[in-house]
This record gives C-alpha cells, sequence and structure tokens, in this order.
C-alpha cells in the first residue's frame, strides 16, 4: 500500500487534552516522505522510487511467494509497466478493482469509486486459497427460508428426501430397519446411510420418515472473481491513520495468498493494519515504515493486538 501519488499532505492532528483543540504537527525531514504524498520531479521520482523498492521486494519473495500492490487510478497503470519489468509479463495474475464506498455524486464526471490491487506472482506457481464472497442480506434472506433449520453449531440445513422413484429394498436406519414408500428406492446404499447416520445427518419427520440433512455452506458457490463489492468498505479507522484500510480486506488477501504459519511482510505498513491482522491470523511479520509516527502507531497497535 505505497502512497498513491495524488501530490497532498498527510499531516498529522494531536489532541491536546480532553477539551484542546487539534493541533498541527510539522514533520521532521525524516517523516515528509512518508507523510507527504509529493515528489520533487513529479511522477518521474515516484517512479524511481517505487522501481528501486519493488525490486528489493521482489528479492525477498520466496518462490511460491506474491506481492499485492495497491494503488488507485493517479498511477496504478504506470506501477503496472515496472511490475511487468520486474516481474515479467507472464507472472502477473490479477488486476483486482474494489469498491472502496457507497458511492458519491459528481456533477462533472462519473464517480471515482474503486482502487486497484495488482497481484504478481515471484514464480510460475504460488499459494492461493480461493475465496467466497459474503453473501447480500438478499442472498441471507433466501438462505433463511431455503434451509430453515438451524443444528447445534449454528448450521443452517434442510431436510431432504432419501427416497426416489423406482422400486427397492428397505435399508437399516440406526437399530430399525425401514422399506422405502411404495413405488420408490432409497437412493444410497446402506453404508452410505450408515456413514451419514453416524455423522448425525439422518433425522425422521413428524411422521417417522427418514430424511438427509442439506446444509447451506455445502452448496455450490461461486468463488470470489476479481471485482471485490461485497461488504469491504472504507470504515472509520481504528487509529486515525489517513489511508488506513479496512480489516476485511486485508484479512482476504493474506488468508488467500499467505499460508497459516506463513510470513507477510508490509513495506508501507502505515498504522499497521496489515499486521494486526497478520498476527490475528497466525502468520509471522515483517512491518516497515520511515515515519516515526507510522512506527509509534503500529508498535502501539500490535501490543493491542497480542494483549
Amino acid at each position: 500500500d505505497p502512497p498513491f501519488a495524488v501530490g497532498a499532505d498527510f499531516t498529522v492532528q494531536v489532541q491536546l487534552g480532553d477539551e484542546g483543540d487539534a493541533v498541527r504537527k510539522e514533520h521532521s525531514v525524516l517523516e515528509e516522505v512518508a507523510y507527504r504524498d509529493t515528489w520533487g520531479k513529479e511522477m518521474d521520482s515516484y517512479l524511481q522510487m517505487m522501481y528501486e523498492r519493488l525490486m528489493l521486494m521482489r528479492e525477498l519473495l520466496c518462490g511460491a511467494g506474491s506481492i499485492v500492490v495497491h494503488l488507485d487510478d493517479h498511477v496504478a497503470h504506470y506501477v503496472k509497466l515496472i511490475l511487468d519489468e520486474i516481474f515479467g509479463v507472464f507472472s502477473f495474475q490479477n488486476e483486482i478493482v474494489w469498491r472502496r464506498g457507497a458511492g458519491h455524486a459528481d456533477a462533472t464526471r462519473f464517480g471515482r469509486n474503486h482502487d486497484v490491487l495488482l497481484l504478481y506472482s515471484r514464480g510460475d506457481t504460488f499459494y492461493f486459497e480461493p475465496q467466497y464472497p459474503e453473501p447480500s442480506p438478499e442472498e441471507v434472506a433466501r438462505l433463511k427460508r431455503a434451509y430453515p433449520l438451524v443444528d447445534d453449531a449454528g448450521r443452517r440445513y434442510s431436510l431432504d428426501n432419501l427416497a426416489a422413484a423406482g422400486p427397492g429394498p428397505a435399508r437399516r436406519f440406526g437399530d430399525r430397519v425401514i422399506p422405502p414408500p411404495r413405488g420408490q428406492h432409497w437412493r444410497f446404499s446402506q453404508e452410505h446411510i450408515d456413514e451419514l447416520w453416524a455423522q448425525g445427518r439422518i433425522e425422521f419427520n413428524r411422521a417417522g420418515v427418514p430424511k438427509v440433512r442439506k446444509y447451506a455452506d455445502e452448496t455450490s458457490r461461486m468463488p470470489l472473481q476479481d471485482i471485490w463489492t461485497d461488504c469491504i468498505r472504507h470504515i472509520s479507522t481504528v487509529t486515525g491513520f489517513p489511508t488506513e484500510k479496512p480489516e476485511k480486506l486485508l484479512r482476504r488477501i493474506l488468508v488467500a495468498l499467505s499460508p497459516p504459519g506463513g510470513l507477510v511482510a508490509d513495506f508501507f505498513c502505515g498504522s499497521g493494519a496489515t499486521l494486526a491482522v497478520a498476527e490475528k491470523l497466525g502468520r509471522r511479520w515483517i512491518g516497515v515504515d520511515l515515519g516515526r509516527y507510522a512506527i509509534h502507531l503500529t508498535r502501539k497497535r500490535l501490543i493491542q493486538v497480542q494483549r
């Protein structure tokens, strides 16, 4: 999550006392690069900075590693060309579009409402765990209607028929041997029925007919695609850092691209959000930032997470 080259200063507001006014804190020379997204030679300086850092990041990646660079429309396409050169065009995996808000009115153009996540791998193969979108409110309501029952673990399910058309023999359900309804047969072999019974997935309806549990979370779902609009929005930041990212967004990225116990590095760690999520997920982490305020925020945040 590097600077976006927006040409703006990001200053820190420090509250003095309970009722004090917010005071603007001037940055030292060391902190300017981290908090002032301005560049002496404009785009040339910015892209040179990114090129040098991305070269180092590639060297640090393991063979099954990947990198996600989060940008907006100011420089995303410039940086993609740099990534193509450093990682190779065949290492490009995805340009992910993240809708970062609910939208806003703009009288002179289409509303700008997305950021870009550029995903590259170090080698031909890389660690990847498919993710699934959060269901919309409409989908949640539909699932509740289709799967009205809830088991002791909180999983939603419905009862499905075990019988189908065509004659067949009786089957044993626990300590009971039950013939199928007239003109029908039990759809599963005795071995499969025994497995379902042992799993607690067969129950009897009020008429004493055996039914099989069909769970909502086992139905076929489309894995997440490269446009992310589901329930991930900018939120009130935890630390007050102006460009802090939602933990939901970071959690999705880290679960998809890093194994349990894997190593995650963020070289523009800002408020430490990526590292905090990595800690909660049981990943190891390295965090780097140039600004003393960022390091202070990150350290404080990680201590709170560990507590």
